[in-house]
């Protein structure tokens, strides 16, 4: 089965998870390994799939922190 019939049913591989956000295959595996990104493992394979709405959720939970940060600096800067 192609990487695009996967994702059309909503799961990735991680090649296709990180096609999908424009990041190497490595930074996705990171992502799992170290920042918590949700993801099955197939026990008899041991390939990872992604939910593709896991990820979407995931990814804006991560830009959601970074924006938070923004917000904080222009706000710590303006009271300098």
């Amino acid at each position: 089965m192609s990487e695009a019939s996967n994702s059309m049913r909503g799961w990735f591989k991680v090649q296709g998870a990180a096609d999908y956000c424009d990041v190497s295959a490595r930074t996705v595996r990171d992502w799992i390994a170290r920042d918590g990104l949700p993801h099955v493992r197939l026990r008899r394979t041991g390939t990872v799939l992604i939910q593709r709405t896991a990820l979407d959720d995931w990814l804006l939970s991560q830009a959601a922190v970074d924006d938070l940060g923004a917000v904080v600096d222009e706000v710590v800067d303006a009271v300098r």
